[in-house]
């Protein structure tokens, strides 16, 4: 990674929390990129979708012609390789995941899957499709409890690029997703989004999902903790507030 890109990275970064939370909470997110090395607690919702709900294409159809997009499944570097020579690039672009070019590279070699959507050949948008356990550990995601034996797979890394942004195109993208899952014979997707990733929270419910609880991990050195609660039924994003305020008055009971 570069020190042009890492100082725009954390630029971008502070802008967005400062806009968000103010002068405050940039000053809290100061302290805790400071002492992250020794010690880091990130606080997660837990999403979920029933892809067998979710097939039909009008609701996903982005705002852009379908005749332009090309959608890809990737599944090995081989397999990236092949569609570079034929001028489909993403593991060579720099994005929130992605930003040392090099983690795309190590995610495909510990078993992850790249849905991708292009726009002619430009990369577009990607999301990670995660069906194992061992995938799962080997990047590195929260070890928020899936059931991949009971036909349930995890997603992580979303991403669209800022020149199409708006278009629907991760939506479209997760809706592809979702189709290569249920062939694969998954039924549920399982998904985790940061607390304060607000465009996170938006694509989440844009594509369907739904909130059914939250996530806690802390490290400390080289050890993780991880902590689960589970709502009693998953809820829309629209309804999490009234949940957060119970909590609450609960905590304070």
């Amino acid at each position: 990674m570069t020190a042009k890109y890492t100082f725009q990275l954390l630029s971008d970064t502070a802008k967005e929390t400062y806009r968000q939370s103010g002068l405050n909470g940039l000053f809290k997110a100061g302290i805790r990129f400071a002492v992250s090395p020794l010690y880091k607690s990130e606080s997660f919702w837990l999403t979920v979708i029933d892809m067998t709900e979710g097939k039909d294409q009008e609701k996903y159809h982005p705002r852009i012609g379908l005749d332009k997009l090309t959608f890809k499944v990737i599944a090995s570097n081989e397999e990236a390789e092949r569609l570079e020579a034929e001028g489909f690039s993403f593991r060579s672009v720099p994005t929130y995941f992605n930003y040392n070019l090099k983690l795309y590279e190590q995610w495909l070699d510990c078993g992850a899957v790249a849905c991708c959507t292009f726009v002619g050949k430009e990369f577009a948008a990607i999301d990670w499709a995660i069906i194992s356990k061992y995938t799962q550990g080997k990047i590195g995601a929260p070890p928020v409890r899936v059931d991949y034996d009971g036909n349930e797979a995890l997603s992580r890394g979303a991403w669209v690029n800022p020149k199409y942004r708006g278009l629907k195109l991760w939506v479209f993208t997760a809706w592809k997703r979702n189709l290569f899952l249920l062939e694969r014979g998954f039924l549920v997707k399982r998904g985790v989004v940061d607390y304060t990733n607000s465009p996170g929270k938006g694509i989440s419910e844009a594509s369907g999902h739904r909130v059914c609880g939250t996530g806690l991990r802390r490290r400390i050195l080289w050890w993780t903790i991880w902590k689960e609660h589970h709502f009693a039924k998953p809820v829309l994003w629209s309804e999490i507030g009234k949940i957060a305020a119970n909590q609450t008055v609960d905590r304070q009971r």
